[in-house]
């Protein structure tokens, strides 16, 4: 009889409960935490951001290979967002 693998259900958990922080505007947010805030899976998340929907990653240093958001970049579009949204239904 085989032992269950608790470590993957714990980082499961993880995951699950890491979708729902606050947002810190000081915060850099990396390019795999996006779909958790934009709400696109990662593959469309691509394409969103190619197509203008979502900001454009930025580097976290110059020679880095480190992407992402700012905490305030997001808040400041998921504010356009719901902006939009509620224009749309007025």
């Amino acid at each position: 009889m085989r032992k269950p693998n608790r470590r993957k259900n714990t980082l499961k958990k993880e995951k699950r409960e890491r979708k729902y922080r606050p947002l810190y505007p000081d915060y850099f947010y990396r390019l795999n935490e996006g779909p958790n805030y934009f709400g696109y899976k990662p593959t469309q998340q691509n394409e969103a951001i190619k197509k203008g929907i979502i900001p454009p990653p930025c580097n976290l240093s110059p020679d880095g290979r480190a992407k992402g958001w700012f905490g305030r970049t997001i808040i400041e579009h998921q504010q356009k967002v719901q902006a939009t949204a509620s224009n749309d239904a007025a």
